[in-house]
């Protein structure tokens, strides 16, 4: 993925210009579209946040639902077809690695042929960043209508020029959800549910409670889980802040705590666990699927601006996130069940861990028995689960 941003900033520094005359596309209204020729689509969120994964995921429910017949591509990177597997939404997942090292030549060829399948129209989700690379794959798929944002055009151009259609961008706040749903609303394709989408199955969710299960919870008891890390530092809360937190769930609430963090983030996990005088139940090293099905067993999920805050609202669990640089306005997951904290000063070591205990007794006095009504009990035995994780860490192909 290195290599292919320095090539990325080297064209956009010297070759752009030159591109928009040799792959100019003449642009075109909306109503100058045959929608009912529409039969397959190509959605391109080819960006490495899993935060803004997530958040388009309302795009992909507003185009099932404007073309309900049509045949729905997504095109992700690794990290996001995690979360995006098994949606309801899409029928095909189109998978691109971040560096050449993980590629293969069959990987390749399988991206290929799916990329170059031809599609009626390409929707690039350009509402943070503008990629290059992924306008280059909405032009290499062949679509016949690309659709895009007008916002950040490139340097020395006219205008995004890979895109037939450019929807309007809205200069004031907004939030990221309603970004992305502003390009394909330009299309008429729009959802009255704004909520992050998740589709975990039953065997995944049964995965997750035997997970609890098996480190002594019972569901009587109030599960709590805490994640404790972030990819960005600027937006982790120190660990001796989220210990105060688990300190007073256990105390008062009587809670057990599942606490979350990577590899690579054993010295947070040292500092929080240092911090506690009783054992939580540990949670490391999982794949996000995983952890997802653990989380959708908890009654609530406490950590910072982070992806895996965002796959456990998508999973329907209350959160309580903890903000800094970034504008809960803008980013907070949607719906009643997701809180955001965050400190005038806009830094998270500003926030207090008094702060969110406040606010847990509003979150812990509300009803949340209701997460899952309908869903039925799904009893798996040891020999499908261990086929289960067995199926999730062989390497993808």
């Amino acid at each position: 993925m290195k290599l292919l941003r320095s090539m990325e900033r080297a064209f956009k520094r010297n070759f752009l210009p030159l591109l928009e005359k040799l792959f100019r596309r003449p642009i075109k209204h909306p109503t100058m579209l045959n929608f009912q020729a529409i039969r397959r689509i190509l959605v391109i969120r080819a960006h490495d946040h899993l935060s803004e994964y997530v958040l388009s995921t309302p795009v992909l429910r507003a185009l099932r639902q404007r073309f309900p017949q049509a045949h729905i591509s997504l095109l992700v990177l690794p990290l996001a077809a995690e979360v995006a597997q098994n949606s309801e939404a899409i029928n095909e997942l189109i998978v691109m690695q971040e560096r050449l090292s993980d590629w293969s030549l069959k990987s390749f060829r399988q991206f290929w042929r799916q990329l170059r399948r031809g599609f009626d129209l390409a929707v690039v989700l350009n509402t943070v960043s503008h990629s290059l690379t992924s306008d280059l794959l909405a032009h290499l798929s062949r679509s016949k209508v690309i659709l895009g944002s007008t916002y950040l055009r490139f340097p020395r151009c006219s205008r995004n020029f890979f895109y037939n259609i450019e929807a309007p961008y809205w200069e004031g706040a907004k939030h990221q959800t309603d970004r992305n749903l502003d390009i394909v609303r330009y299309i008429g394709a729009d959802t009255p549910d704004r909520r992050a989408a998740m589709t975990l199955l039953p065997v995944e969710l049964e995965a997750g409670k035997k997970f609890l299960r098996d480190a002594g919870t019972t569901e009587e008891e109030l599960i709590v889980a805490i994640h404790i890390g972030a990819g960005m530092i600027r937006n982790r809360w120190h660990p001796e802040s989220f210990a105060a937190v688990a300190a007073h769930l256990q105390k008062e609430y009587n809670a057990r705590i599942v606490a979350i963090w990577s590899a690579h983030e054993e010295n947070l996990a040292f500092h929080f666990l240092s911090s506690i005088d009783f054992r939580p139940i540990a949670a490391k090293g999982l794949k996000i699927r995983q952890l997802a099905g653990i989380i959708a067993n908890c009654r609530l999920f406490i950590g910072n601006d982070a992806g895996i805050m965002h796959v456990a609202a998508a999973s329907n669990t209350p959160v309580i996130a903890i903000y800094g640089s970034n504008d809960p306005e803008e980013w907070k997951p949607v719906g009643d069940r997701f809180f955001a904290v965050r400190a005038p000063s806009r830094q998270c070591d500003d926030v207090t861990a008094e702060h969110v205990i406040d606010l847990l007794k509003n979150v812990l006095g509300a009803d949340l028995s209701a997460r899952r009504d309908g869903e039925k009990d799904f009893d798996i035995s040891d020999k499908v689960f261990k086929q289960y994780v067995k199926a999730l860490n062989k390497p993808q192909k």
